[in-house]
């Protein structure tokens, strides 16, 4: 009996046609003929589906990332921390829910969300690849719910107050950020469904634009976050502490940048795999 190692995946030859096609139907891989079984198993875009373990070789971990991913899940602590005890510390108001939804949904949500992707990420790295897609969707469908909360309080209260919206660039930010982020949790359904809808559209543009939008919401968000430490609010609560206000410009602004650098990369490298092959195929 002859037998084919793949990790943890054990294939015998012996199974005959029935076994292999069952096999290769639990990836979505029907495609892949069963007398090409190495090949459909090295195929980049069965492990882009993401329904299990990846299968591709697993790279070396990159300890750089690694140290800075780490920062951020510091940064994302310290700042979501320091929000909630400002806002339980001085009377609670309907306001108050506004920034306790914001740095749970955008800082800590959000961000936690997008960096559950990360294979340098110490808090994921050993899951399998089904539950980091799972915990970054879900991580996401949370924060936009506590997003849109909190858009919606704010917003509210204003009125109540009789104060006008959206006048300074804290304000204005947000509401871009959080238009971006609307549509790109929406467009990122697909994603999960994507080898099932390649004879509709193609999984490398489904994933493009729900990655090139989600960096304008990231962008619009975080310059909303981070002129959040110059609003009255924030002011008031810490007693106009510059350590407060360093820890807060610092924090939102290393957490930012860091989650946004794989997704630029992702869309520069999309572009110009784009551009060299439109330029090839003249």
């Amino acid at each position: 009996m002859q037998t084919i190692h793949y990790h943890s995946i054990n294939i015998n030859k012996i199974w005959g046609i029935t076994k292999i096609q069952q096999f290769l139907k639990h990836f979505k891989a029907r495609d892949c003929l069963p007398d090409n079984i190495d090949n459909c198993l090295n195929n980049e875009s069965i492990a882009d589906v993401e329904m299990g373990p990846k299968l591709r070789a697993k790279e070396p971990p990159n300890k750089v990332n690694a140290t800075l991913t780490n920062v951020a899940h510091f940064c994302t602590c310290v700042y979501t921390l320091l929000v909630i005890y400002l806002a339980l510390t001085d009377t609670f108001v309907f306001f108050t829910w506004h920034p306790i939804l914001m740095s749970i949904g955008w800082t800590l949500l959000m961000t936690e969300g997008v960096l559950a992707l990360e294979k340098d990420n110490s808090l994921t790295k050993s899951l399998k690849t089904l539950i980091r897609w799972r915990t970054h969707w879900i991580a996401l469908t949370i924060a936009i719910t506590c997003i849109l909360t909190a858009f919606f309080i704010v917003f509210l209260n204003k009125d109540y107050s009789n104060k006008p919206h959206f006048k300074t660039w804290h304000g204005l930010f947000g509401l871009i950020g959080t238009i971006a982020a609307v549509p790109t949790c929406i467009n990122g359904i697909p994603l999960l469904w994507k080898m099932s809808l390649t004879h509709i559209v193609s999984p490398k543009i489904v994933k493009f634009v729900h990655v090139s939008s989600s960096i304008v919401a990231l962008i619009f968000g975080g310059i909303s976050l981070s002129l959040s430490v110059y609003t009255n609010w924030f002011t008031k609560h810490t007693k106009g502490s510059y350590v407060c206000f360093i820890y807060g410009v610092i924090c939102v602004g290393f957490l930012t940048t860091w989650v946004l650098v794989k997704p630029f990369k992702y869309c520069f490298r999309f572009i110009k795999n784009f551009c060299v092959d439109s330029w090839n195929n003249k």
